[in-house]
């Protein structure tokens, strides 16, 4: 549709509402944004390449975790957060997937 109005994000809106006069009316810059991402990346989806944390900062905090609970076992996750100054739900994240790692390896 927006080459079909010549790159006109407003003219494609109102093409857009007379074929899906039912549907949900977007924005015009929704079709800009489309077509810079496409000629960009190639792909309408977003790249997330170089987002969040490095790896090697998780996998040590990782490492750390999983020494200090094999260390003190029987500790809790508030004691392991509390210590290791880290949020709860990481040391969840950690010794859930620990945990889903070792079960997987044990079917090899």
């Amino acid at each position: 549709m927006y080459s079909a109005v010549n790159g006109n994000g407003r003219a494609a809106i109102r093409l857009y509402q007379k074929r899906f006069p039912s549907s949900h009316m977007l924005n015009h810059k929704m079709f800009q944004r489309l077509r810079r991402q496409l000629r960009e990346n190639g792909s309408f989806i977003a790249s997330t390449d170089g987002r969040g944390r490095p790896r090697t900062v998780r996998q040590h905090l990782e490492e750390v975790i999983l020494d200090h609970v094999d260390e003190t076992p029987g500790t809790s996750r508030r004691a392991v957060a509390c210590c290791l100054h880290v949020s709860q739900p990481t040391v969840r994240r950690v010794l859930l997937w620990d945990c889903w790692w070792m079960q997987f390896l044990k079917l090899f």
